[in-house]
């Protein structure tokens, strides 16, 4: 059983607004809108009229009833176009540049080969970070930097 402002929430979840945009519709405080829209639209009551009307839960599954005759045949898995290899950087690259494997699994290959092909900026050592810094107040222009000494020719 919903109560007028679970029922304000409701209608207004229908008509398309989002959890925060629903709460203010249905009286609540805008400054913990946003709070109350997800306390709300977790509620059973809320849930179940929403489910009665055809809106799922945020973050549920949207299962698309299909029927066995409209299933297409099932394919070869695209596991058999990659290699066989014991190099784990050869084996993702593959998956990355697979069309026929699913864009999430992909996407996760590609987000686990990121470190391998690129470096973070500034990822170098103690060293390496020291003597750029040094190499830049040597070259910066600075009054009191320390000049290249003159070149000495012999005279014959």
């Amino acid at each position: 059983m919903l109560n007028p402002t679970d029922e304000k929430f409701v209608a207004a979840i229908v008509r398309g607004l989002n959890q925060t945009e629903a709460a203010i519709a249905a009286g609540l405080s805008e400054k913990s809108a946003q709070a109350a829209g997800a306390r709300l639209r977790k509620k059973k009551s809320v849930v179940d009229a929403l489910a009665a009307i055809g809106f799922s839960t945020p973050g549920a599954p949207i299962t698309i009833p299909t029927s066995k005759a409209q299933d297409p045949e099932p394919e070869e898995e695209p596991i058999d176009d990659l290699p066989k290899t014991e190099d784990s950087l050869e084996f993702l690259e593959a998956v990355v540049a697979n069309p026929r494997i699913p864009l999430g699994r992909r996407m996760e290959a590609a987000k686990t080969l990121l470190p391998f092909q690129h470096a973070k900026i500034g990822e170098k050592g103690k060293k390496e970070t020291k003597a750029d810094g040094a190499k830049q107040t040597a070259g910066g222009g600075d009054v009191y930097a320390t000049r290249k000494p003159p070149s000495l020719k012999a005279v014959n």
